[in-house]
Formats: structure tokens, C-alpha cells, sequence
């Protein structure tokens, strides 16, 4: 009887379980099934079976056998092992008499080391239905997503002089417009009780510069990436409450500002995304990203009817984010120091109400209420643009105007000059979005004929 005719299991061995025949206690033949205990722990957990042949014939084992496997387990556990996870044994019947024995390796918050002899210690991880030795990268990066990034204590003391920027983001942000004193750092554990950095704080340092920190946003031209050009990008790397501020800087200069009228005939001054939300939305995607996952990045994507914001690492909840309702979404943290660092600076609140926030600010709209998903190995919301489909929406011309018209006052300058002063990608968009509706407004006008290689804009 084939294994995966009892369980529902696939036809192959997987990252989520092995087979084994039996379990033998030979020194020489110890490693061989012992190295998937440390395997499943640092990889998630999994199941061995024991009398499973290769094949996945689940010919069983007797009592006495299955005993003798048990207690083989316990004691190399206790004596190879190290930290000792606690496994989980469970029997499945496979004809008379006969059974396969069910090992249930959990998760460990821990590294997990096999040690066979004394200096022999190693560590292994689950690839293509294997066990096999940890890459020294692996191992580094095991150890940030079972310890946390942020939490150990850096050599540096704390000095203001070296977190202006971060001091900055605190005036802007606090209610009071104070900024976080030493005391204050050391009751947030963002300093060591000696004034020492902790690399969380660290990760906001002025000349913080690390690949880790790394958010792209793009601006497409049209519903989706398939088929649409970027119209603008940003590419932001550097202390993490900047990368924060470019990121909102960026949204704020490719979307629209306008009003809204209600259905009670009121106006509602607003955004496509309320600053608000948007602020509790990136500020969360910055701060529990996981930063163990190499080569990654934060994700701005705007669209036509919608922005998502995409952040490395899966959903840290036990139920899926459709389970709860947005009001309801409970707290927890994946980088303690990050987040205490950012509610210094006034950005967020030990309360859990970053999404109660957002979900009361779209409680009007019901229409356009968040949506978040949780990929494999992303975490990403999507807030709708409240202008998009809206037929009572006016929208006033974007903050790009006062500049464009300050930057041509009294010097006629190129579509060229003026792109580079904006920083703005796309000369089609730049035309579209800006210049042509100036040119019709009579606040800009151009000094040679449309097609000329040499026109130039002035401000009327």
C-alpha cells in the first residue's frame, strides 16, 4: 500500500516529509535519518515515517519495532541534537499488527545543530525533498529569521549627532513635536540599558546604507505590469524613516488631489489615497518586512485604479488575512526594535490600530475597502484610488504645477531641463500629465512652434 493512498501526502518526498525504512543506531549510520530532525526544525516542520520504503510502500513495523524506534529517536535527540527539539510520535495502521510510525518534527525559534563527536556540528536545512548541509549564507540568514534582525546589541553608544534624520522624522511625526530622548530609547529597547544601539535603531542611523533597506516604486501606465511602460520610478535605499519619506514623496507627486462629494452632499477634501493610510500601510510594509529573505525589496506599484504595497515575508498570523476583519486584525511583530523605533519617531503604536486606522478611513467606501493578501512569500495591500470611477470627483492640479511654474519664471527652460529638475521618468508623461495641461491653462507657454527641436516653456 503506497503512502500516499493512506495520507494525503504527495506521490514524492517533499520539504514536508521523508521515508524512512527503519532507523538505525550505528554510530557510521546515525547522521544518515538523524540529520532531518535539524533539517525539519529550521526548515518548518515535517514528518519522518518510519517503515516507508523508498518507493513510499507503507510495509510497516511491528510493536516491538516501533518501540525500539521511538526511544532510538529520544535518545539521539538528547544526546546529537542540539538545542533538543521536542518531536511528536503518532502511530498509522497498515495491516495486522503492522504500523507506520509518524515523527512530527516541529519549528524551533532556534538554530538546530546535529552534533556527531565532539567537533563535529552541523547544520542542516530541507531542498528538494532532502536533507542537506546548511551554505554559510543559509546559515546567516537562518540565524536573523530565527533571532530577529533587529534585536542584537551593535558596539556603537547612541549619539544624536548621528541620527539627525531619524530626530527629524520624530519632530514631524510626534504629536508634540518632541523628539525621543536617550531614556525614552532605553524604555523602547531600542538602546541597550548602556546606550548602545541596538540594530534596529541602527537601521535608522544617518549613514545607514545597506542593501536591506531597498524600496523600489513605479508608476504604470495602465491596469497592470503585463503590458504597460513605467512612467516614473524610484529606487530608495539608506536609513529606513528616509526611505519612508521618499516613498510618500513619490506617491504624493503621481497622484491626485481634489475632493469628493458625498452622498449627504457634503465634500470630502481628500487624496486618491488619504495620507494617512497610506502612512500606516508603508510604515507597517517597512517594519515587518523580513529582512532575513536576501535579495529582496519593498514594492510601491501604482496603477491607474489602485496602489500595492508589497512586502517580503509571509502573513505572521495563525488564520489567513480574509479570516479577520480589518478592524480586528490582532498585533504582533515581526522586528520588535523596528517597530519600537518607528513609535519613537511618532509612526506607530504598540495598540495594534495601524489597520483600524485604515479601515476607518475607508468606511465610507465600501466599495474601495483594502484588500490584503498574503503570497507565499510576500505580504501585500492594495489600496483603491477613491478619484478612479468617481463621478463626483473634481480633481486641482497636481503640486507638480507650482514647481514647474517656479522653475520657468523668468528663464525659458527645456522639456529636458525641466524633467531632470522633477526627476521624472518618462518624458510622455511628463508631456501629458504637466506641460500640455499648463500650455492649455495659459500658465506656461512654449516659445517656438510644437515640433521645433529648440522649444523652450516660460511661466505667463
Amino acid at each position: 500500500m503506497k503512502l500516499f493512498n493512506i495520507l494525503n501526502v504527495s506521490e514524492f518526498e517533499d520539504c514536508d516529509y521523508e521515508c524512512k525504512a527503519n532507523l538505525e543506531e550505528a554510530e557510521d549510520k546515525l547522521e544518515k535519518w538523524a540529520k532531518s530532525i535539524p533539517a525539519f526544525s529550521n526548515s518548518g516542520e515535517g514528518h519522518m515515517f518510519v517503515g516507508v520504503s523508498d518507493d513510499l510502500e507503507a510495509f510497516g513495523l511491528d510493536h516491538k519495532s516501533v518501540d525500539r524506534s521511538k526511544n532510538l529517536v529520544l535518545r539521539t535527540i538528547d544526546r546529537h541534537i542540539f538545542p533538543h527539539v521536542k518531536v511528536h510520535f503518532a502511530t498509522i495502521p497498515v495491516g495486522e499488527g503492522k504500523y507506520v510510525l509518524d515523527i512530527l518534527v516541529p519549528s524551533y525559534p532556534e538554530v538546530v545543530c546535529l552534533r556527531i563527536g565532539d567537533y563535529n556540528e552541523k547544520v542542516y536545512v530541507r531542498e528538494n525533498g532532502a536533507s542537506v548541509p546548511a551554505t554559510v549564507a543559509q546559515i546567516i540568514a537562518l540565524g536573523k529569521r530565527k533571532f530577529g534582525v533587529d534585536v542584537r546589541t551593535t558596539g556603537a553608544s547612541y549619539s544624536k549627532k548621528d541620527f539627525s534624520h531619524y530626530l527629524a522624522l520624530a519632530h514631524r511625526f510626534r504629536k508634540d513635536g518632541s523628539e525621543p530622548n536617550e531614556n525614552e530609547l532605553i524604555t523602547l529597547e531600542a538602546l541597550s540599558n548602556d546606550g548602545r544601539v541596538k540594530e534596529g535603531l541602527a537601521m535608522f542611523a544617518d549613514k545607514y546604507d545597506s542593501e536591506d533597506s531597498l524600496l523600489v516604486c513605479r508608476l504604470w501606465d495602465g491596469l497592470d505590469k503585463g503590458s504597460d511602460q513605467v512612467l516614473d520610478k524610484k529606487v530608495a535605499k539608506g536609513p529606513l524613516g528616509d526611505t519612508f519619506l521618499e516613498a510618500m514623496n513619490f506617491i504624493a507627486r503621481n497622484t491626485k488631489k481634489g475632493f469628493l462629494k458625498m452622498a449627504d452632499g457634503s465634500r470630502l477634501d481628500t487624496r486618491s489615497y488619504p495620507e494617512l493610510a497610506l502612512r500606516e500601510v508603508l510604515v507597517n510594509a517597512i517594519a515587518h518586512r523580513d529582512y532575513s529573505i536576501e535579495n529582496t525589496q519593498v514594492d510601491v506599484d501604482i496603477f491607474k485604479d489602485r496602489i500595492e504595497i508589497s512586502s517580503p515575508g509571509s502573513w505572521l498570523l495563525a488564520s489567513s488575512p480574509e479570516k479577520y476583519q480589518l478592524m480586528k486584525i490582532p498585533s504582533i511583530r515581526r522586528n520588535r526594535i523596528i517597530c519600537a523605533s518607528f513609535e519613537g519617531a511618532g509612526l506607530m503604536e504598540q495598540s495594534a490600530s495601524g489597520f483600524k486606522k485604515v479601515a476607518k478611513i475607508y468606511e465610507p467606501f465600501p466599495d474601495k475597502a483594502p484588500f490584503l493578501e498574503n503570497g507565499p512569500d510576500c505580504f501585500v495591500v492594495t489600496l483603491y484610488d477613491l478619484f478612479y470611477g468617481a463621478d463626483s470627483a473634481q480633481t486641482q492640479s497636481n503640486k507638480y504645477d507650482g514647481n514647474i511654474l517656479s522653475f520657468c519664471t523668468g528663464e525659458a527652460r527645456s522639456r529636458e531641463e525641466i524633467q531632470k529638475h522633477l526627476g521624472i521618468q518618462s518624458r510622455s508623461y511628463l508631456m501629458s500629465h504637466y506641460i500640455r495641461p499648463l500650455l492649455e491653462s495659459g500658465k506656461l507657454k512654449a516659445t517656438a512652434p510644437t515640433r521645433s527641436p529648440h522649444i523652450k516653456y516660460i511661466a505667463s
